[in-house]
């Protein structure tokens, strides 16, 4: 029975004594961010119709719990042009929307902090004139940021990917799919910079 209480006890004052630092890292964090965007994949099998790089914009709000695990809800949009195989549809802008949670973990060193992140949640893309086309979205990165000495702001880049299907569907392409092919798996990435700003509680 004593031995227990020494484990027990034992366990508490190690509790104790992380719970400060612990609570030192959480916080609400509200971030924004911009970069480059590309479609890895192909829209179709035989290789002959992708699409061009273009541009992204995004932000997010991430509910850190502690040191090392945050909960994040994320927004970005993306635009591109049509690359080559989609011809009749050259120039005309594409737009991404990518709506996800995450998790994320972190490693703090010192003022730098690597972390990885993690989720789900749907992209839709929407071309004027040929209607949008809504996917369910698997989405994951890696990044690190910089935390300002004395300020609650941080600057932060970061790689990201999202995971989809984009199918041959009435509206997006609707007149062309059958010509091109729609049936490829896309594979998106995001390669992004931007500044974050902590709320403590």
């Amino acid at each position: 029975m004593s031995y227990v209480r020494n484990i027990a006890g034992g366990a508490l004052l190690v509790l104790l004594a992380t719970t400060p630092l612990a609570a030192q890292y959480r916080g609400i964090v509200i971030s924004g961010r911009g970069g480059g965007y590309s479609s890895t994949s192909n829209l179709n099998d035989a290789g002959t119709a992708d699409f061009d790089l273009g541009f992204t914009l995004g932000g997010g709000v991430a509910w850190r719990l502690g040191r090392n695990i945050a909960l994040r809800s994320d927004f970005t949009w993306a635009r591109s042009l049509d690359g080559p195989g989609i011809s009749g549809l050259g120039g005309t802008e594409i737009n991404r929307y990518y709506y996800s949670g995450d998790v994320q973990l972190l490693l703090p060193i010192a003022s730098f902090t690597p972390y990885v992140f993690g989720g789900a949640g749907g992209v839709t893309l929407d071309q004027s004139g040929t209607g949008s086309l809504t996917r369910v979205a698997g989405r994951f990165g890696v990044g690190f940021s910089y935390e300002i000495p004395r300020t609650r702001f941080s600057l932060f880049s970061q790689g990201t990917a999202w995971v989809y299907n984009f199918e041959n569907r009435p509206g997006l392409y609707q007149e062309r799919e059958s010509r091109i092919g729609v049936d490829g798996r896309q594979f998106d990435i995001a390669w992004t910079g931007g500044i974050s700003y902590r709320l403590p509680f």
